[in-house]
């Protein structure tokens, strides 16, 4: 009797101290903490700061990790600029010292993603995943807090310059798909069939003579050192053939495209470089090609 005395008592003991224990959890609940963001894949995307675990219960980022890798074959894609952006908002959401509330990506954004995107995927029989469906997420129109990297676009690209052009006025009225970055020379190139920004013809980064010079310089022997050692390297290997045999035969192969890559730049020596590596573009500028 007293044998079951004792462990009514401490069955009741145990109750007390669970009791206690939930009522400190709800008057205590836990904050969000703000870490830096690792993962590569949601890096220079315009926010820095996340909180683990998320609504879908990843715990770190290397689930997070497992989750985004699956979109690598999308994003190799290109389908949308916007898609690192659209994953590592749901699934890293930005995180605010000041702000426990999640704000999710705009609506906007994921309607911008799927569009072009959901044909890939579909394609081989999947299913557009729920996380990706815009219809959960709010729309910037209805003053609902949301991220979007597009929402001020309108407004500032009134503001850009326009680039001078020799095209027909037919292929400037074309959109363009991409921005060139005018500060370091790249022009925006619109033909019939072709849009797409070329890099100038020379290097921006060497804009005195005496760099030039010395690049030139180093170019020139590192290409000679290369094509005389990989020549001697096949004048061996074709002298006797049976004398290389697997595994040291990759060797004749590796030597041998290093050898056409050398005499790239011993063309270029010969014949110089605008011949060799840019396009005339009304005898005034020249591009790469």
């Amino acid at each position: 009797m007293n044998r079951l005395f004792e462990q009514q008592l401490l069955l009741l003991f145990f109750l007390i101290i669970t009791k206690i224990s939930l009522a400190n959890g709800e008057q205590q609940p836990q904050q969000q903490q703000c870490q830096a963001i690792t993962y590569y894949e949601c890096k220079n995307i315009g926010y820095n700061q996340t909180y683990l675990p998320n609504k879908f219960n990843h715990q770190d980022q290397k689930d997070v990790a497992l989750v985004i890798n699956q979109f690598t074959a999308l994003i190799a894609v290109g389908c949308s600029s916007e898609l690192r952006f659209l994953l590592c908002s749901i699934y890293m959401p930005l995180c605010l010292p000041n702000y426990s509330e999640t704000i999710p990506p705009c609506r906007e954004v994921c309607e911008r993603v799927r569009t072009p995107c959901e044909s890939y995927y579909t394609r081989y029989g999947f299913i557009w995943p729920d996380a990706l469906k815009c219809e959960q997420y709010p729309s910037s129109s209805e003053n609902s807090i949301c991220m979007d990297p597009r929402k001020n676009e309108a407004s500032s690209s009134k503001n850009l310059p326009k680039l001078p052009s020799s095209r027909s006025s037919s292929s400037s009225s074309k959109s363009s798909c991409c921005q060139c970055n005018t500060s370091l020379g790249y022009r925006l190139i619109d033909d019939e069939s072709i849009q797409r920004c070329i890099p100038p013809c020379y290097s921006p980064y060497f804009s005195d003579e005496q760099s030039k010079s010395m690049m030139n310089m180093w170019l020139t022997f590192l290409s000679s050192l290369c094509a005389i050692s990989c020549a001697f390297v096949l004048l061996t290997f074709f002298i006797d053939i049976t004398r290389f045999k697997y595994p040291q035969r990759p060797i004749i192969f590796l030597a041998l495209c290093y050898f056409f890559v050398s005499c790239g730049y011993l063309i270029r020596l010969g014949l110089g470089h605008e011949n060799v590596a840019c396009r005339l573009e009304n005898k005034v500028n020249t591009f790469m090609i």
